[in-house]
């Protein structure tokens, strides 16, 4: 099976500074002068056969969460 694509955003919490970049791929990457932890999200249609441009009109979803922590 190969992996599914995903919608990937970065949300910031309280105490960081700059902002990660990440890929389409998941790739995280810490800023120059970035610090702090951050959440990382993706989401992505439960049923493969929905592509991820449509994945506000599916009705089921999937989640994951993970973080990465910048100097």
């Amino acid at each position: 099976m190969s992996p599914l694509p995903a919608f990937w955003g970065i949300f910031l919490l309280l105490g960081t500074q700059g902002q990660p970049t990440i890929t389409q791929d998941g790739l995280a990457q810490c800023t120059a002068g970035g610090s702090g932890t951050y959440e990382i999200a993706a989401y992505a249609p439960a049923d493969p056969s929905i592509p991820i441009s449509q994945l506000l009109e599916a009705k089921k979803i999937v989640v994951a969460y993970t973080q990465i922590t910048c100097p």
